[in-house]
C-alpha cells in the first residue's frame, strides 16, 4: 500500500483515513466526522474507549490506538492490513476467501459476550495475527445508542431503533448477510450455503425463510436510512 493512501471511499459516515509510514511501521490516521452528535464530542470519545476495550476484553483482535487528538477526534492506530472489501470486492468471492471462517468466529465470540458490532467486510482487516475487527464509530454501547435516540425525530427514531438492534449480538449474523445482499442482489444465490456456515456455528437460528426474512429486512432499512440521510454520528 502506497504511502498516505486514502481509505475514506470506505467510510459511509465520512470519516477521513490515512494510512502512513513512519520509522519503519505502518499506521493508519481516522479523522471521525461529527455531525448529528457535534455537540457531544468529548463524550462519543469517551464511548469510543469504553467500547475499544470491550472489544478487546471479548477476545476479539483490534489493533492498537496509538494515539489520540481529542480536539479534532483523530485516531492514530496500528495498520494491520487491507480490509476484506478490498480482498473481495464481489460479495460472491467471501464465501471462497480463506479469513471467513475467522470472520464468523469473531461474529460469534462478540454474541457470547453480548457485545455490539458492524459486521460489514470493510470492517475486517487481515493483520499479521489473523483477522482483526476495527470499526470503533460509532461505539456501539448502549449510551451512545441512547444518546443518539435521544436527538432524533420520531420517524428518524423508527429508523434506527430497528437499525441499532441489528447491530446488537443476536442479530450480528442476519445483519452480516443483509449488507451482503445490499452489495449485490445477486448474492441470493450464495444465501444458502451462508446460511449453512452461520447456522452450523450457531449465530443464526435454523429456520432458513427467517435466516432470509431478517437479513432483507436490515438491508431496506439501511437504504431507508441512507435515503433519508440519517447519520449515525
Amino acid at each position: 500500500m502506497e504511502k498516505g493512501q486514502d481509505l475514506g471511499m470506505y467510510s459511509v459516515q465520512k470519516s477521513s483515513f490515512r494510512v502512513f509510514d513512519q520509522e519503519g511501521e505502518k499506521f493508519i490516521e481516522k479523522k471521525i466526522r461529527l455531525q448529528a452528535l457535534k455537540e457531544h464530542q468529548h463524550s462519543i470519545q469517551g464511548m469510543i474507549k469504553t467500547y475499544a476495550a470491550k472489544i478487546r476484553e471479548a477476545g476479539i483482535l483490534f489493533p492498537r490506538i496509538v494515539s489520540v487528538d481529542p480536539d479534532r477526534c483523530q485516531y492514530t492506530c496500528e495498520y494491520q492490513g487491507e480490509n476484506l472489501l478490498q480482498a473481495c470486492p464481489r460479495p460472491h468471492d467471501i464465501l471462497e476467501n480463506l479469513n471467513l471462517d475467522a470472520i464468523l468466529d469473531i461474529l460469534r465470540l462478540a454474541q457470547l459476550r453480548c457485545l455490539g458490532l458492524d459486521p460489514h467486510i470493510k470492517n475486517f482487516v487481515v493483520g499479521r495475527s489473523g483477522v482483526h475487527y476495527v470499526d470503533f464509530s460509532p461505539p456501539l454501547i448502549e449510551d451512545y445508542f441512547a444518546l443518539r435516540l435521544s436527538l432524533c425525530s420520531p420517524a428518524e427514531r423508527e429508523i434506527l431503533q430497528v437499525n441499532f438492534d441489528y447491530f446488537k449480538s443476536p442479530l450480528l449474523g442476519y445483519h452480516f448477510a443483509g449488507d451482503l445482499l445490499k452489495m449485490d442482489e445477486q448474492f441470493y444465490s450464495e444465501m444458502p450455503l451462508l446460511f449453512e456456515r452461520l447456522a452450523r456455528r450457531k449465530i443464526v437460528g435454523e429456520n432458513y425463510a427467517d435466516f432470509l426474512a431478517k437479513a432483507e429486512k436490515i438491508k431496506e432499512i439501511e437504504r431507508t436510512r441512507d435515503r433519508m440521510g440519517i447519520l449515525l454520528l
